[in-house]
This record gives structure tokens, C-alpha cells and sequence, in this order.
């Protein structure tokens, strides 16, 4: 099983997360799809990443 990409051909900004988007789902797939959303965008805007 693969995972569902997190954006969408025709929309420009547009990142999905949730617990969809991973096979198994469940919660600590959503909140690992939510980071990658966040990633995404910190490298398209060219922000570094960083966690506490």
C-alpha cells in the first residue's frame, strides 16, 4: 500500500493531512501527514523546519 499524495493537480497551496492520506490510518499517521503538510510548505516558502 502507498500513500495518497498531499496535494492536488489543479490546486495551487492546497496540502491534505489526515488520517486518510497513510495506509492503516488512525491517529499517529494524521499527525505525521500534518507535519509533512507543514514541511512542504516551509520549503516552498523557504523556512527552515525545526521542532522543540
Amino acid at each position: 500500500m502507498d500513500n495518497l499524495k498531499p496535494t492536488l493537480p489543479d490546486l495551487k497551496n492546497f496540502y491534505m493531512a489526515g488520517q486518510w492520506l497513510s495506509p492503516g490510518g488512525g491517529l499517529p499517521p494524521a499527525g505525521q501527514t500534518g507535519k509533512w503538510a507543514i514541511q512542504f510548505i516551509c520549503k516552498k516558502e523557504k523556512i527552515i523546519f525545526k521542532t522543540k
